[in-house]
């Protein structure tokens, strides 16, 4: 059987609804290689363009192949895998013309809808997701099959009880090399390095990062320090990691302190960010490792969403004595190594540096700009003395460099400042605007947190990112050292916002419903259900007859006959009350025959039978219920007619 794709728009609508989906999680180049090749089937069938061959699309193939190897070094992984499927499934559709193709086609639809679950809980893709998986169901069904949506909704209401079941109680199983990520790099681009720029173009993304929800505490924006990585590696403006990364012994594990919980999106390469001073972090279900300067990160890359609990007390600081690396100046620009020896000379202190370093960078003529133009890593001197243009990691890195040249050993951390407060779900949500930078320096036998924005644009720290970035570049210019600018009163949001919360909540309870019910929370589910006997009991009940029902339906499955069947049946009781018995090796054509010789008034209703019957069971063919109700209205009419009663009505019908 010949079959065309565009020929069928529930096929076509629900496919595209796939690529679309699976387009989300691969790179551009192969979404516009799918959208060549489906033009090009479209014009092939709609328009008498030539179609490819299917030695072309297998050529295409082995090169799509080895496009997809080259760029991500393997064909394993989410990346590597969703780029060929969304490949391979354009490549299929050109091809597509039978039976089989068609099969094929939906069973890559199905993959592809399968993996997209996986890796994203969000609610937003739940519906579309749906969608297409009911539309990959519906044009897998026979055309000729007219209810079919009735038959799809049946089968849909009769699945979802073993679904819900099987949630409820089935343990979780984590495949490991279902969660790797073929490529080193983050999605979202969290960078573990600071280089002039590269936090600016963090910031220009307005993409999710995560959410963080405090248990019982009120927090006030100003104070939301995300720490993530932190540098050590000092090359003026340019910050790295640290040459080794040891592992620390654990933190005190005390619940005291600011308790929040985190729900992290793919990416960001591995870090869980954590407020200072983080005593604990705890996750049932992400493995991770303690580094030092209080670095928290797991093994891999986050592919999927991930959750854990913090607690975190302000009140306790970091003493470690630091060690060379954290003391090691690189070489200074002639302007900036003056400037030094000038402060050394003046102050002999480590408070007087750093009231230095503090009117040093409240000067006016400092410029917080997501465009201050290109800087070479250690342009010191053009960004100190000449342009004065910088955003954070500008002033933090030309900052923690100063600090170590005066003498006072400094680290660079870079993280997220701030966020948003959903006022309906009562949580934070953390943007890639929020990414920042700032300094810890060692003064006093202690780590001192100082963050240079907070005298360049301290409206930008109590503002927030989204609403400060949101300003045209003269407002920010004109008010950011003005630090209650556009604050007074209370915040007051539009219907637009509102709608904007709820959304968000309800994507924040359903990520955090979906990751934390797991294997402990199946278990205090059902311990929960048995204190409370009276229900238990009433769902115990419930289940069983569910499950009688079902099994009563089950063993039935096999007796279940077709319409024609039935109707096949009927007639034989009826032939054998009129003692025409059914022989036992009797073929039923053969019998509906016998019967029509013998009650002639009924052979046309007994011969339209054997013609439904003949094509249903014997050919295999796809009888509407239509047709079998004709037959048996026929039957219906004629089955108790006899001779006398029928002669003269033809005779009145021929004398008119």
């Amino acid at each position: 059987m010949k079959r065309t794709f565009f020929a069928q728009p529930g096929l076509v609508l629900s496919y595209f609804l796939v690529l679309l989906l699976a387009a989300t999680e691969a790179p551009l180049w192969i979404s516009c290689f799918a959208a060549v090749i489906l033009l090009w089937k479209w014009l092939s069938e709609k328009k008498n363009f030539p179609k490819f061959s299917r030695k072309l699309t297998a050529a295409l193939s082995i090169l799509m192949v080895a496009q997809v190897y080259l760029q991500y070094r393997t064909l394993l992984g989410q990346e590597a895998s969703n780029t060929l499927l969304v490949g391979l499934s354009a490549l299929k559709i050109m091809d597509y013309e039978n039976e089989r193709d068609h099969r094929f086609l939906i069973l890559l639809g199905f993959i592809m809808v399968a993996m997209k679950a996986v890796f994203s809980v969000d609610i937003i893709w739940t519906l579309p997701s749906g969608i297409a998986f009911a539309g990959l169901w519906y044009a897998l069904l026979n055309p000729e099959m007219r209810p079919r949506l009735r038959f799809l909704l049946r089968l849909f209401a009769a699945s979802a009880p073993l679904a819900i079941l099987l949630f409820l109680a089935f343990p979780r199983i984590v495949v490991p090399w279902a969660i790797s990520r073929a490529s080193s790099v983050g999605a979202v681009g969290f960078s573990d390095s600071l280089s002039p720029g590269n936090v600016a173009g963090l910031a220009a993304i307005d993409q999710l990062a995560f959410r963080a929800k405090f248990h019982h505490q009120a927090q006030n924006l100003e104070t939301l320090y995300w720490r993530g990585a932190v540098l050590t590696s000092s090359e003026g403006l340019q910050w790295m990691r640290p040459r080794n990364q040891p592992r620390t012994s654990p933190r005190l594990k005390s619940s005291r302190g600011v308790r929040y919980e985190v729900i992290m999106e793919p990416g960001m390469r591995g870090y869980l960010f954590t407020l200072n001073y983080a005593k604990s972090v705890i996750s049932d279900t992400l493995p991770f490792t303690e580094f030092k300067y209080a670095v928290f990160r797991s093994a891999q890359n986050l592919t999927k969403n991930q959750t854990y609990q913090a607690v975190s007390d302000e009140n306790l600081f970091d003493t470690e004595t630091p060690d060379e690396e954290l003391k090691e100046v690189p070489s200074l620009p002639p302007k900036t190594q003056e400037w030094v020896s000038g402060v050394l000379a003046r102050e002999k202190t480590p408070a007087g540096r750093m009231k230095e370093l503090k009117r040093f960078f409240e000067d006016p003529e400092f410029v917080y700009t997501m465009r201050p133009g290109f800087y070479a890593n250690n342009d010191l001197d053009e960004f100190l003395f000449g342009r004065k243009r910088g955003f954070c990691e500008h002033f933090a890195g030309a900052y923690g460099t100063l600090a170590r040249a005066l003498g006072l050993p400094s680290r660079v951390v870079v993280g997220y400042h701030g966020g948003v407060f959903n006022l309906i779900g009562d949580f934070w949500r953390i943007s890639q605007k929020d990414a920042h930078a700032w300094v810890e320096v060692f003064i006093n036998d202690r780590w001192e947190q100082v963050d240079p924005t907070e005298w360049i644009a301290p409206l930008r720290l109590n503002m927030g990112a989204e609403r400060f970035f949101g300003l045209s570049e003269q407002q920010q210019a004109q008010y950011a050292r003005t630090p209650r600018w556009g604050l007074g009163g209370e915040a007051e949001f539009s219907l637009t916002e509102a709608v904007s919360f709820f959304v968000d909540d309800l994507n924040y309870r359903w990520t955090y419903f979906i990751l934390d019910f797991d294997l402990d929370q199946q278990r205090s589910f059902w311990a929960g259900l048995t204190k409370d006997l009276g229900a238990f009991l009433a769902i115990a009940v419930l289940a069983v007859l569910v499950g009688l029902l079902g099994v009563r339906r089950l063993l039935r499955g096999g007796e279940r006959r077709a319409p024609i069947e039935k109707l096949m049946d009927q007639i034989i009781r009826w032939g054998e009350h009129r003692g025409v018995p059914y022989e036992f090796s009797e073929a039923p054509l053969r019998y509906l025959h016998r019967l029509a010789q013998t009650f002639p008034m009924q052979a046309q209703a007994l011969t339209l039978v054997a013609q439904a019957y003949d094509r249903q069971i014997y050919r295999e063919e796809y009888l509407s219920l239509e047709m079998v109700a004709a037959s048996r209205k026929l039957w219906n009419e004629l089955k108790n007619k006899k001779n006398a009663e029928v002669k003269p009505r033809r005779l009145e019908k021929s004398k008119n």
